[in-house]
């Protein structure tokens, strides 16, 4: 548990939840000064498990129930969440309800690679409107800093793979018009001629031609993805036009564009 609370209000969260889940007896008595809710633990192998705990002890009446069983068990006086952590923790909350949203637009059998760069640019969007909001708050703005320079890493790592850039352009609904609206002008130029030369690298290894097959979804995945406020922020109209080539033509794109190294900052 020592090693827990060096965490700050988080570790305190989690011992908290371990502690009142130990024993048939600590969930009883848990539950009965809280109307039968219960702290969801954290956990190292499911995804937003952290907004789970999160979400369940910002409840009023677990928070109310959290300090009768801390007072039933003093060996947990140190994890006592005070008001000013709990803000904090709601802050922190928030700030994970992000990732939130995006797992749950990723999961299903209609998403596709389609979706990976612009979930990452959704979270990075995310991480600045964080920063901004938390500029003065040294603890919080100090979490934000380091999560955003973890994700910028697995951006970065993305530009060893065409197929993320292929798999969001050769959807008709975007083309280039996603990257066009949300990436910096320099960072576009880079990406179609990545993806321009991965054109010509295939042009040579396989003829032109093939039908692709679309999955068709049915009136609920609609509806779940229209509801989705990821899905929202990344849906916008395509872009146009006639080119040379079979790609160009796709893309509405006649000549590539000259190159610019390191597309992401």
């Amino acid at each position: 548990m020592d090693e827990w609370r060096k965490l700050g209000r988080l570790g305190k969260a989690h011992n908290i939840a371990v502690h009142s889940h130990k024993t048939p007896q600590r969930i009883h008595y848990f539950g009965t000064r809280s109307a039968g809710s219960l702290i969801k633990k954290d956990n190292s192998t499911q995804w937003n498990s952290w907004h789970g705990t999160l979400e369940s002890i910002l409840r009023p009446e677990i928070r109310l129930a959290i300090d009768i069983y801390i007072d039933k068990n003093p060996s947990l006086e140190p994890d006592r969440i005070e008001r000013q952590e709990w803000k904090l923790l709601e802050k922190i909350k928030k700030r994970l309800t992000g990732f939130l949203i995006a797992t749950k637009a990723m999961e299903g059998q209609a998403n596709t690679v389609t979706k990976v760069l612009p979930s990452i640019d959704f979270l990075s969007d995310q991480y600045k409107q964080a920063l901004h909001e938390n500029q003065t708050n040294r603890v919080l703005s100090s979490m934000i800093r380091i999560g955003w320079e973890k994700l910028d890493q697995y951006f970065s790592a993305t530009d060893q793979a065409p197929v993320y850039l292929a798999a969001v352009v050769l959807n008709p609904k975007f083309k280039w018009g996603y990257f066009e609206n949300k990436w910096e002008a320099a960072w576009v130029v880079t990406a179609k001629n990545s993806l321009r030369n991965y054109w010509l690298g295939y042009l040579e290894l396989t003829h032109q031609g093939g039908d692709g097959v679309v999955e068709r979804v049915g009136p609920e995945e609609c509806d779940r993805e229209a509801n989705n406020i990821f899905e929202q922020w990344m849906n916008i109209a395509p872009a146009g036009g006639e080119g040379r080539d079979e790609y160009n033509r796709y893309c509405g794109n006649a000549e590539p564009e000259v190159i610019v190294q390191n597309p992401h900052p």
